[in-house]
């Protein structure tokens, strides 16, 4: 199972593309991908803190990023179930 899932960075002087947040603070908004049943960190993508959370073309490519972390012999032939979250009141799932 992978999760895939966006947070904040908090920076507290200006840094390259560092940009005000939609929770009022100033930093990043990375997405990350982890392998569930280790906490493998497989993938990121850094973003401005303006980032939207729910960009598609992000998920695709920090999940494009994960997925080529796997060794074939896990990737290929056996079900992997990737979560896409937001929060407790919010998860997509999908069988890849």
């Amino acid at each position: 199972m992978l999760d895939v899932d966006a947070s904040i960075v908090v920076c507290h002087s200006e840094k390259e593309q560092a940009a005000a947040t939609f929770k009022s603070t100033f930093g990043y908004h990375p997405i990350l991908a982890f392998l569930d049943n280790s906490g493998e960190f497989l993938a990121g993508l850094l973003r401005p803190g303006n980032a939207g959370a729910n960009t598609a073309v992000d998920h695709i490519a920090v999940l494009d990023a994960a997925l080529a972390q796997i060794p074939d012999v896990h990737r290929h032939g056996v079900p992997l179930l990737i979560r896409a979250g937001g929060g407790p009141r919010c998860c997509s799932a999908w069988r890849w």
